[in-house]
């Protein structure tokens, strides 16, 4: 499963070396886009327990080669995962929830990926989507797409220049998105990123750990639609995080679920336990407690 380290390692790549992953690999992929979520997250079956999983497929045939239109904001990509999402709001926050799960094992395989919602011609990949189906009932269209494979060494200009359009090297700052709760010391976070074991630090400190690697994920146009307010219990034991999003554009949803997979990611690491609730079924808004 995905660590922290995974979360602050990521980055967006718009250029690869021009090789599909190997069998193995593949096969990998493969296996990753068919995982359930009852499987990955038992914790959090009730939660997403009224949402319609994803459909999530492996595109790497030699048909599709070629055929896969980015408008050029993609270089020398040659598998593709491709993502089906129901239409309702809480569907797509549990999308992306898990396309981000996978985004994040990526890294761990060390290959480099990138979230696509917008830039890519909707009939190349539909046709490709659907033929990976192998027989399987037709699916909604498709919303979202993320190559995968080596990254160059070198970024070309497109996409330094791409990076620049998204701001996606900058962050807002912790005290400008999460109240109630100081940023993590620059100190501890080197320390849970460069040990996988539970560290020893407080309840506050394990949370903002966490808050940091919400702050880290990606989003649309990095626009970081999240907040979160935490409120710690009278004794110290426990405390609430809720989380609420600042916009509401198309791919919102998508952008919160990758912040809740950052989030759980995170806790699961640092040894907390939590419990998910929400009161609005969008899922735009939830809280969670941890103890």
């Amino acid at each position: 499963m995905a660590l922290i380290s995974d979360i602050f390692q990521r980055k967006s790549c718009r250029t690869f070396n021009g090789l599909r992953p190997d069998a193995a690999t593949s096969s990998q992929l493969r296996n990753l886009g068919m995982q359930s979520t009852n499987e990955l997250f038992p914790d959090l079956t009730g939660f997403f327990g009224h949402c319609t999983p994803p459909v999530i497929r492996l595109i790497d045939s030699v048909e599709a080669e070629g055929k896969l239109g980015t408008y050029g904001f993609i270089k020398g990509a040659r598998t593709y995962f491709a993502m089906s999402a129901g239409n309702a709001v809480h569907d797509k926050v549990m999308a992306g929830f898990m396309f981000e799960h996978i985004v994040l094992e990526c890294t761990r395989m060390h290959l480099g990926t990138c979230w696509i919602g917008g830039t890519f011609s909707q009939s190349s990949f539909q046709k490709a989507f659907d033929l990976a189906a192998h027989n399987a009932a037709p699916s909604a269209e498709v919303s979202i797409i993320c190559p995968v494979g080596h990254p160059t060494e070198k970024a070309r200009f497109a996409e330094r220049f791409m990076r620049r359009i998204s701001a996606a090297d900058t962050r807002k700052p912790f005290n400008e998105l999460f109240s109630g709760i100081e940023p993590p010391a620059p100190s501890l976070l080197e320390s849970v990123i460069t040990d996988t074991a539970p560290i020893k630090c407080s309840l506050m400190e394990k949370i903002a750990i966490a808050l940091e690697c919400v702050r880290r994920a990606p989003s649309s146009t990095n626009s970081q639609p999240w907040s979160a307010k935490v409120t710690p219990a009278q004794n110290g034991s426990t405390a609430t995080v809720s989380f609420h999003t600042r916009k509401n554009g198309k791919l919102t949803p998508f952008d919160m679920g990758i912040a809740y997979q950052h989030f759980h990611v995170a806790c699961r690491q640092l040894g907390l336990n939590s419990q998910w609730t929400t009161d609005d079924d969008s899922l735009l808004s939830i809280s969670v407690k941890l103890f």
